[in-house]
């Protein structure tokens, strides 16, 4: 499905990415957008020869009120601090590090770095440069881009409050939804579900005018979201259309060919169909969402503040980046919700680390063997067979079928062989790329 979506377009391949909010590590439901993202990225690129450029641009939300918050804590005295460094001390923070926090952004830069430094670890391609929110000239495209909302009569002021006219556009953003193609499980309607809830709750509100401005965080904490009129931006409205910041930063034309979101941001989702009907032409409005399944722990949501959550950049300390970039890709089908055990976990991200070591020596073993022209029993017939079944995986988004057959099928496969030839060698290197990130030039 995703293979035909890109074979439909001689022009370069938008995948379309939620930013991290960066009050902590990545944890393994956020962290696996990306790994996903990546690999499939990394097959477009190889399946097109080179030959079609693939943008996966990322970005880093500052708004809200939480880090100012924490600095307020830090600088106290009390129950809170104490409890405030141990958080930071569990999300890996040395008290160094901490001490030295004045400013909210000392926070939010310390865990986007963090967060940057992590991905790259696990070998995503993290194209510069990554949008901070923050950003003054993102700033200022938030307010071009409400402006033209007024101007339009989408957005209704009153004061200090607005509102997005969400019922003016239901009929085209259902409309829309028709036009969208989705990948998810369960819920073929997950934008219309997000769409009526968005209205819905503009009408079950005694007043209308409390959706896009909010007043400065709880406790008087400042908060770092975009002004309008003095006021900040509600953090759900200043970030839905960053795809078309993005856009003019990193020079690709719209649409987005492909977005991943969880399965959870259904609102948020549907919000950005309303915002994509309200200022982008049909033909520039996102094409196709992979909704992927959220991530349990414990049968628990997956949250790090709340201590139910493991974090990849721990794993990668005791068992490698790449290991854990398998481990994330083996979850279960992405379309599907996945539980991560307190009790097993280990021994999955161990079986992972297996796997990327019995890949990686199947792909030495090939350089040591007398290349020859395709002959019978030389390997030949395993690139088409291999072939087929890694399209196959793709073509259904079994992602995680997808890595199982690089890790732990094509070693037994491969080990089998006599002899090697330079087809079946750049295949291997290829398919380690895509499923451990290890570049297709480089040898174990």
């Amino acid at each position: 499905m995703i293979s035909s979506l890109f074979q439909a377009h001689d022009r370069e391949f938008v995948i379309g990415l939620p930013y991290w909010h960066p009050l902590c590590p990545l944890h393994p439901g956020h962290a696996r957008i990306y790994v996903l993202a990546d690999l499939i990225a990394k097959h477009l690129r190889h399946a097109a020869g080179g030959s079609t450029r693939v943008v996966t641009p990322y970005g880093s939300h500052y708004s809200g009120s939480t880090a100012a918050k924490w600095i307020d804590i830090l600088q106290s005295d009390g129950d809170q601090r104490e409890a405030l460094w141990r958080l930071l001390a569990r999300y890996g923070v040395a008290d160094d590090v901490v001490a030295e926090f004045a400013a909210p952004e000392d926070i939010l830069d310390h865990f986007t770095d963090q967060i940057i430094d992590n991905l790259r670890d696990m070998q995503c391609d993290v194209p510069e440069p990554v949008l901070r929110t923050i950003d003054p000239d993102y700033a200022a495209f938030v307010r071009e881009t409400f402006d033209e909302l007024e101007r339009r009569g989408a957005l209704v002021v009153k004061g200090t409050q607005a509102s997005l006219d969400y019922n003016s556009f239901l009929d085209e953003a259902l409309e829309q939804t028709r036009a969208t193609q989705i990948f998810s499980h369960g819920n073929a309607e997950i934008l219309r579900v997000g769409i009526r809830a968005n209205v819905d709750n503009r009408r079950n509100r005694e007043d209308y005018f409390v959706d896009i401005f909010q007043p400065e965080g709880t406790g008087g904490h400042r908060t770092l979201s975009v002004n309008l009129r003095g006021v900040p931006l509600d953090p759900m409205h200043d970030s839905l259309l960053y795809d078309v910041y993005n856009s003019r930063t990193h020079a690709f034309e719209l649409p987005v060919d492909l977005f991943l979101a969880e399965d959870h941001l259904s609102t948020w989702l549907g919000r950005k169909t309303f915002a994509e009907c309200m200022l982008l032409e049909p033909t520039q409005r996102t094409r196709s969402y992979f909704i992927l399944g959220s991530g349990m722990f414990n049968g628990r949501h997956m949250s790090s503040s709340k201590g139910n959550a493991i974090f990849p950049s721990e794993l990668a300390k005791t068992y490698g980046p790449r290991a854990v970039r398998v481990y994330l890709l083996l979850m279960g089908h992405p379309l599907n919700v996945f539980n991560v055990s307190g009790e097993t976990y280990s021994q999955a991200v161990e079986a992972a680390a297996r796997g990327v070591r019995r890949l990686d020596a199947a792909a030495w073993r090939l350089q040591g063997l007398r290349r020859s022209m395709p002959v019978e029993g030389d390997g030949s017939d395993l690139v088409g067979v291999f072939s087929r079944r890694l399209e196959d995986a793709f073509q259904s988004c079994s992602l995680d079928r997808y890595a199982q057959i690089a890790v732990f099928e094509l070693p037994r496969a491969l080990n089998r062989i006599e002899t090697s030839n330079e087809e079946l060698e750049v295949f291997v290197r290829r398919v380690r790329d895509c499923v451990t990130g290890l570049p297709e030039d480089e040898r174990p």
